[in-house]
């Protein structure tokens, strides 16, 4: 199993509309990419207060590392990459096999 987690430091003036936008073309990857297990996303609800101004985002579980592999240059992911970076002023991506 490999979790791809993506955080985002949203742009200044960012609504609740462009986040929608971006979970609704989250939310259909696993019936149009084989290998997606499940994926969430959303904004902090951390009661650390640790997130150092990334307040929204997406977990991608993939069966395995060659799923995830598939995924990054699937045509699937090229809107969500673009939108990711059109809504952000950083980008953390970070994936844990296990």
């Amino acid at each position: 199993m490999t979790d791809h987690v993506v955080l985002l430091a949203l742009r200044a003036g960012v609504t609740e509309t462009d986040l929608l936008s971006l979970g609704q073309l989250l939310a259909g990857l696993p019936e149009r990419i084989e290998g997606i297990e499940s994926v969430r996303f959303g904004t902090s609800n951390s009661p650390e207060g640790l997130e150092q101004g990334y307040g929204y985002g997406f977990l991608i579980t993939f069966t395995d590392e060659h799923a995830r592999d598939h995924y990054l240059p699937h045509p699937e992911h090229s809107p969500i990459s673009a939108l990711a970076q059109q809504l952000s002023e950083r980008v953390l991506v970070y994936d844990i096999a296990t």
